[in-house]
């Protein structure tokens, strides 16, 4: 009720409701409303709509807000930060909701940034690997096609062909260790 000793509540940094026996002052950003009748009521009704205010602005329409932003990262959209200041209820909260969304961006652009590094990785392997096999086919073309008289010749044209495929196995065992490497990494960042 608003009547008996003088009362006053400050209901956010702008908005101050007191009363004094039947009368309600509402003081918000310096300026009064002073309701100074015997209906208590009407004083009530000013202190409660006051109040609601209070709570929507500070409580409801904030977590409206963090309701739209959690539906945006869902979504995927994880360009959008929360504006929300930390003093408030959910401040604290929002913060940290945020900083997830800035982690998990962070963790998805280094994933794009390492499949697009192993994309290259393997064009230049299929690369390295094309270039000794085109040799080896060459060679063995020529010793089918016998164009190597001479046992010197096909001596040599075998060598090339046995270096080649060594060439080959060796970008093999190093894939295969980049590849154990890789899928390493991915087990311990889960």
């Amino acid at each position: 009720t608003l009547s008996g000793a003088e009362n006053e509540e400050t209901v956010n940094n702008d908005v101050t409701v007191s009363w004094n026996e039947g009368t309600a002052v509402v003081t918000k950003d310096a300026e009064e409303i002073t309701i100074s009748s015997g209906d208590t009521l009407v004083a009530e009704g000013v202190y409660v709509i006051t109040v609601f205010t209070y709570v929507y602005q500070s409580i409801l329409k904030p977590f409206d807000r963090l309701h739209d932003f959690a539906s945006e990262v869902a979504a995927g959209n994880l360009d959008t930060p929360i504006n929300q200041e930390r003093g408030l209820y959910f401040g604290e909260f929002t913060w940290a909701f945020d900083n997830m969304r800035k982690e998990i961006k962070k963790a998805r652009d280094s994933e794009r940034e390492s499949i697009e590094n192993n994309k290259t990785i393997i064009a230049s392997l299929s690369h390295d690997i094309k270039t000794p096999i085109s040799s080896i086919r060459s060679y063995s073309e020529a010793l089918e096609a016998n164009l190597a008289k001479t046992p010197e010749k096909r001596s040599k044209y075998l060598n090339t062909i046995i270096d080649k495929c060594d060439e080959v196995s060796k970008l093999a065992i190093e894939t295969g260790k980049y590849i154990r490497h890789e899928h390493d990494n991915f087990d311990t960042n889960k």
